[in-house]
């Protein structure tokens, strides 16, 4: 067996770290909710920030979920087209469809980063005192990230229509 190299082990750990937070994330869900049910049903109470707080936490999974989903290539396609193509042609709409999508996320995660900075400077909160750009953080983070993975996969793709 292979001694696996330096630069795999970073990028297996950066994926080990990625689904934690997908999984921290829908337990958090999970908890919060039927914390609130119980609470509500059994002692007509419940946690005034709670449904905030879930709205807040189903757009972070929501998001990281979506990066994992890039990663592991299970994001919604449409492959009408890439069926009847050779495979030399079939790599290169896969690049620019990937090119074009790295400068997509990159237009949003430009704008959340003035959206988030607003929101930083106005000093909104959304609940429990709690600064709305902390929760809104996740907008520039995930698709700078999102960012990334479709320039590595763009490249990934140059690489493999060089070959063919």
């Amino acid at each position: 067996m292979r001694k696996p190299r330096p630069q795999n082990r970073v990028l297996r750990a950066i994926e080990l770290v990625e689904d934690g937070i997908v999984v921290l994330l829908f337990a958090a869900i999970v908890i919060i909710a039927l914390l609130q049910i119980i609470l509500r049903n059994l002692f007509d109470g419940g946690f005034s920030w709670a449904t905030p707080a879930l709205g807040i936490l189903l757009l972070w999974l929501t998001l990281s979920g979506a990066g994992v989903a890039a990663r592991k290539g299970n994001h919604i396609a449409i492959n009408v087209l890439s069926r009847n193509l050779s495979p030399y042609r079939e790599c290169l709409v896969r690049t620019v469809t990937n090119v074009f999508t790295a400068f997509i996320c990159a237009v949003i995660a430009y704008y959340s980063v003035l959206f988030v900075q607003m929101d930083y400077e106005m000093e909104s909160t959304l609940f429990a005192d709690v600064p709305a750009w902390v929760g809104e953080l996740i907008l520039p983070i995930s698709f700078s990230l999102l960012m990334v993975r479709y320039c590595i996969a763009a490249v990934e793709e140059t690489r493999r229509l060089k070959r063919l």
